[in-house]
């Protein structure tokens, strides 16, 4: 019989019906309603819309068959209760009402089974392709339903309160999951798969290879256009965007949809097509493809130009190239004038570094090093 079971006269004239010859032994309750919101944008309709046939519902089901001598009392709780959901935050707290409400019942000597379920794969509210598939990549493969159902006989036949029930993979989803801050939950569960993990490592050597080619050749100008168009790209590709201009250089990544566990696969996207070891934070730190375009020029570009091997390199390049014959008597003393100001602005840091070292012995040295230090350097005592 159809039945609101957040209305309390509705859900007692219901219970009222059941015959007597056959009394209700068993109570099952699996209604919730989907929600895809930000925490900043919540307010108190869409939260009792989320919170009714969940939170209440449940409670009124407990309230009203408190007292009949149930065999079981089953709640279909969500992973979002058990470790969080991204834009989810009224269907997390509901779902944590009902493992607290398992608990009471338990401590009351009443039956109770809250499951926390991942998503099903061939039922509920994820059961579509497109939800299905944006779980994958999270790391959190939706369930058979023979498993689930399996899942929810052990735990009845074991006399479980609350269980989480899930088919996680343990290389993705903590990296994901953990981007942000770190979770006491899957911390020593699993370690986070490095950046570009399951990348073919020639492959990934060769993205890199060709972009640092191409890189070597531009103007800044073009240099930050090239990695402007990588990033956007990659970031359409993580979203399901079939072009690059869905993605605006100075639109937020947040903004665009990107959670922390969408961030983790575009940093080992990114890892893998720039070389460079890139943080699970990096569109957080860096907030929009124009910044991080920014910021991987530094690591791609200007790091590269002030490296050891690129400064060798270019003065070997300089001296193949430039012959003092080749110049006249007075050109020579300039150059070699400028040169003596290149060494001793290089030999000054080098001072400055000694003056440092000497200058702190100085502030810890005691009387008797003092003396001892004149008597080196004078002769005296």
């Amino acid at each position: 019989t159809p039945c609101d079971a957040s209305d309390r006269t509705a859900l007692q004239h219901l219970l009222d019906t059941i015959p007597t010859e056959h009394p209700l032994t068993t109570v099952i309750h699996t209604a919730g309603v989907a929600e895809n919101t930000p925490l900043a944008e919540l307010d108190l309709p869409r939260m009792e819309a989320v919170l009714r046939p969940k939170a209440l519902a449940a409670t009124l089901l407990h309230e009203l068959t408190q007292d009949l001598g149930l065999g079981a009392f089953v709640l279909f709780s969500s992973g979002a209760a058990a470790w969080g959901g991204s834009r989810q935050p009224s269907y997390a707290a509901a779902n944590a009402h009902l493992d607290a409400l398992a608990e009471h019942r338990h401590a009351r000597g009443l039956p109770a089974t809250s499951l926390a379920w991942a998503p099903w794969s061939e039922a509920g509210m994820a059961a579509d392709e497109t939800v299905s598939d944006y779980y994958r990549r999270r790391g959190m493969r939706p369930l058979a339903t023979d498993l689930a159902i399996a899942s929810l006989q052990y735990a009845l036949d074991h006399g479980d309160t609350t269980v989480a029930v899930a088919d996680i993979d343990w290389e993705r989803f903590p990296a994901g999951f953990t981007a942000q801050r770190p979770s006491p939950l899957l911390s020593g569960l699993a370690a986070a798969a490095s950046p570009g993990a399951g990348a073919d490592p020639e492959d990934t050597a060769a993205m890199s290879d060709s972009l640092r080619q191409r890189l070597a050749t531009g103007t800044p100008a073009q240099q930050h256009q090239l990695l402007l168009h990588h990033v956007r790209t990659h970031a359409a590709a993580i979203l399901g965007h079939p072009t690059v201009d869905t993605v605006p250089p100075a639109q937020p990544f947040q903004e665009l949809g990107f959670d922390s566990l969408t961030a983790v696969e575009f940093g080992q996207r990114l890892s893998a097509g720039t070389g460079v070891d890139l943080p699970p934070t990096l569109v957080f730190d860096h907030p929009t493809p124009k910044e991080l375009a920014d910021f991987l020029r530094e690591r791609l570009v200007e790091g590269e130009l002030t490296s050891e091997g690129h400064l060798l390199s270019e003065l070997d390049r300089w001296d193949a190239v430039c012959k003092p014959s080749a110049v006249d008597e007075a050109a020579r003393r300039r150059i070699t004038g400028r040169l003596r100001l290149l060494l001793a602005k290089w030999n000054d840091t080098e001072r400055d570094t000694e003056r440092s070292a000497a200058h702190g012995e100085l502030e810890t040295a005691t009387a008797e090093d003092i003396f001892d230090l004149i008597s080196d350097e004078f002769g005296k005592s």
